[in-house]
């Protein structure tokens, strides 16, 4: 599949500089649909455009981009979604085409003197491969089958890979990386991302905050992170008594097949969309880690995401099992939603202030259509 670049550049530094005081700190909204659906990939994404324009010369204007096979190479690995989205076409420069090969080789066997001669087939390209992949697929094996390449780590939530620093980007960001390594932002996931392309062609597409249908949904599972246990136990305390119009579909743990959301507590991906595309707020708790997919398919919907000051700031460990021992320890990302210190979103304190602070936000809709 080829992702044609957009020919008109783009300039984040600007843009990203008109949004800066645009934060949102219990505050009335000082946001507009419109201007929300782009702001989410702003300035990481400029940097991160850098894995292929850096790595492009002059005179070449297609970067190959070898998505390499997973531990389970049927199961699309979403973590490569950016790369089918058109995610790089509307945020890129536009200086560069990007022509993306799914399930890339990577042979355990490989030749240097023959992977030499394919590289010249293909410069400049990216190499891809997942964390906990595939042992046959290590980094000194996909240096040796794409040796002209820059290379790409994704999955890495807990940032344990012990060979970062042999990497040129990384997916999920930590200011502890080192310098010379660029952070590409996880982006929606393709099952959403598709389905949204076809609710476009709707006529109540991004409706207004006073047209949508819900205060806000909490569609999540709640075995990634502590703190998605306490969010689902303060719906039900409070969602008993307030007013206001949720919708909540949480299990224990995420089904590999979401399309059964009947048996699984889950909704359909198509059904997700339209939820969001109706929600004036998107609840975005942390998962394993603070960035998650929820963040991106929101603002794509036009749905503001509200989350924890501590997972802004990476301030907890994610799994229950090292609360007690590592009770004061912070994420191992260290500082991994950096980028999104500037954007307007609701940060709460914790969980027991959301009806409340929802609830005086909703207060006034034709505030929030006007802004």
């Amino acid at each position: 599949m080829t992702v044609v670049a957009d020919q008109s550049a783009f300039d984040f530094e600007q843009f990203y500089a008109r949004l800066s005081q645009k934060r949102i700190h219990y505050a009335p909204l000082a946001i507009s649909i419109v201007v929300f659906s782009a702001v989410s990939f702003w300035f990481a994404l400029s940097k991160a455009v850098w894995l292929s324009e850096q790595s492009s010369s002059p005179s070449s204007n297609l970067v190959t981009i070898h998505l390499t096979r997973g531990k389970h190479p049927a199961v699309f690995n979403p973590a490569f979604s950016i790369f089918k989205t058109d995610i790089l076409r509307r945020f890129g420069t536009g200086r560069v085409e990007y022509d993306v090969r799914e399930k890339a080789a990577c042979n355990p066997y490989c030749n240097s003197a023959d992977a030499d001669q394919l590289a010249v087939l293909f410069s400049p390209c990216l190499a891809v491969r997942q964390h906990n992949g595939p042992e046959e697929c290590d980094f000194e094996r996909l240096k040796c089958n794409y040796p002209k390449c820059k290379m790409m780590i994704t999955n890495d939530e807990m940032c344990q890979n012990a060979n970062e620093s042999l990497y040129d980007v990384r997916e999920y960001y930590t200011s502890d990386m080192a310098d010379h390594i660029s952070y590409l932002p996880l982006g929606p996931r393709y099952g959403p991302w598709k389905w949204l392309q076809k609710l476009r062609t709707k006529k109540k597409f991004a409706l207004p905050s006073s047209r949508r249908n819900y205060a806000f949904n909490a569609i999540f599972s709640r075995s990634t992170n502590y703190e998605r246990h306490r969010l689902a136990d303060a719906i039900d305390q409070m969602g008993a008594t307030s007013k206001l119009p949720i919708f909540a579909a949480t299990a224990e743990k995420r089904p590999e097949d979401v399309e059964d959301g009947k048996e699984t507590g889950f909704i359909a991906t198509k059904d997700f969309m339209r939820v969001l595309l109706e929600s004036i707020f998107t609840l975005a708790p942390a998962g394993h880690n603070p960035e998650c997919f929820r963040l991106f398919e929101a603002a794509e919907a036009g749905s503001i995401p509200v989350v924890l000051r501590d997972d802004l700031h990476g301030a907890h460990h994610p799994n229950p099992r090292y609360r007690t021992e590592l009770r004061d320890a912070d994420h191992p990302c260290k500082d991994s939603l950096l980028h999104w210190h500037d954007a307007p979103i609701v940060v709460l304190d914790s969980w027991s202030e959301l009806y409340p602070t929802i609830e005086r936000l909703m207060g006034d809709l034709a505030e929030l259509d006007r802004q």
